[in-house]
């Protein structure tokens, strides 16, 4: 069963999808997770969930919460959440539930038909009176001479122009996001258990990426917000998907203190190098570095 408080928001409000499961009481059940839908516009803030409960001597319940906020207007309808289960015989599989549907309000349609004070008229311009018009040629004099003053230390301490050496281009964002993701493999921050501290590296090495390939300050932005400005790109239908479920596990594990498990690391490292491989290289970047130093004219 799954429910969702309160079904009606304002841009940027929390709603809490609830997840009850009730199942055999030795069945290991897995954490709750939306569905993968690229067209979905909602970000997960936050994972929390409770030890089982009886219900009786065969049966047991699980209760999750899933705490999203979305910055879309109007009616959405979520993805179903899925629960991960074991048998005690080793099978697996995916308790589903039903999609829900939410209203996503915008904070102006509260301002509508509010009153907002009536202004007073202009005034005229401000005449300067004869007799204070002295102080003001004064001022100015006084920045000239400390403008003049200014410029002749400036001079006499060897001011000028220094000429520095040119610079090489920087080096295509691709190259810097697989070293980068290679780096991380080689830390051993998976087989030490260190879950949080690996997701955090992944999912800054991939915003810097988009970054310098994309031109749009992933680093600072939210995945919601990450997901929205891929969509007016063109890039391949895979991307978005892709971003999402790194960038989003990442949050779940950051944020929601998820604990995954450690193939979870591994495979969102394997989706990471896949948007790579996948982001065009830009035309400018392209050229740049087939010459080796920035000139786009003929060879030596």
């Amino acid at each position: 069963q799954c429910v969702a408080e309160p079904a009606s928001i304002t841009v940027g409000d929390e709603i809490a999808v609830r997840v009850l499961i009730s199942a055999p009481s030795d069945y290991r059940m897995g954490p709750p997770s939306f569905r993968e839908d690229p067209s979905a516009d909602f970000e997960v803030k936050r994972l929390s969930s409770l030890p089982s409960d009886s219900l009786d001597d065969e049966r047991g319940r699980w209760v999750g919460e899933l705490v999203i906020t979305s910055f879309k207007t109007g009616v959405q309808t979520l993805p179903p959440v899925e629960v991960k289960y074991t048998t005690p015989t080793g099978q697996s599989g995916f308790a589903v539930g039903p999609e829900l549907q939410i209203e996503v309000r915008s904070v102006l349609a509260a301002q509508e038909g509010a009153q907002f004070p009536e202004f007073a008229p202009l005034k005229g311009p401000a005449v300067l009176r004869a007799s204070l018009a002295w102080w003001v040629w004064a001022l100015l004099l006084l920045l000239v001479a400390a403008l003049g003053a200014g410029f002749s230390w400036w001079k006499k301490h060897g001011g000028g122009l220094v000429m520095s050496e040119p610079s090489l281009p920087p080096r295509p964002a691709d190259e810097v996001a697989l070293e980068a993701l290679d780096a991380l493999a080689r830390e051993g921050l998976l087989e030490e258990g260190r879950y949080r501290l690996y997701f955090t590296r992944l999912s800054e090495i991939l915003r810097r990426f988009l970054e310098g390939r994309l031109g749009f300050p992933a680093p600072d932005w939210t995945t919601a917000e990450i997901c929205r400005e891929l969509k007016k790109h063109p890039l391949q239908s895979e991307v978005l998907g892709l971003v999402r479920k790194v960038l989003g596990d990442a949050d779940l594990v950051k944020f929601a203190k998820h604990m995954p498990e450690r193939s979870w690391g591994t495979e969102r490292m394997n989706q990471a190098r896949r948007v790579v491989e996948l982001c065009p290289c830009p035309r400018e970047e392209s050229e740049t570095f087939s010459t080796g130093v920035g000139n786009k004219g003929g060879g030596s």
